[in-house]
């Protein structure tokens, strides 16, 4: 769903405002190393992506899948540091990209991202435990 935004956009040759806007929400919360700020600003940047193609079943397509996500970056990021490694970054390659009018290098910067964002997630799972509800999490020792 997101490269197809990203592609589409780029045909635009215009990075929309909104985006510009969340990019600028994620520098914002780095430098107040703010947690919080990050999530939300990871996930309005990818809201926009998609939203701003136009398409109303793809936006509430992607809001479903969005939710998920967002649930499982809230959950990794609240049991350790903030997501900061390369995040602007690949955010910044995918706006030039589609301000340069390059679709398929802004559908190879968004793959490359979400393979980077997923890596970063599978590694924190290393470091998190999940608790099934109900269940005692395990004491020290046993």
């Amino acid at each position: 769903v997101e490269r197809f935004a990203a592609t589409r956009l780029a045909e635009r040759g215009v990075a929309p405002d909104e985006l510009l806007e969340a990019d600028r929400a994620l520098s914002e919360a780095l430098s107040a190393e703010s947690r919080h700020g990050l999530v939300a600003a990871d996930i309005a940047f990818h809201a926009a992506l998609v939203s701003q193609v136009g398409s109303e079943r793809l936006t509430a397509m992607h809001r479903s899948i969005l939710a998920e996500i967002e649930m499982t970056i809230g959950l990794l990021s609240a049991h350790g540091p903030a997501p900061r490694e390369s995040v602007p970054s690949e955010h910044a390659s995918i706006i030039e990209a589609i301000a340069a009018g390059q679709p398929a290098a802004a559908g190879r910067q968004l793959d490359a991202h979400l393979d980077a964002a997923r890596r970063r997630l599978l590694a924190r799972l290393d470091d998190v435990q999940v608790v099934p509800t109900g269940a005692r999490a395990p004491r020290k020792g046993e």
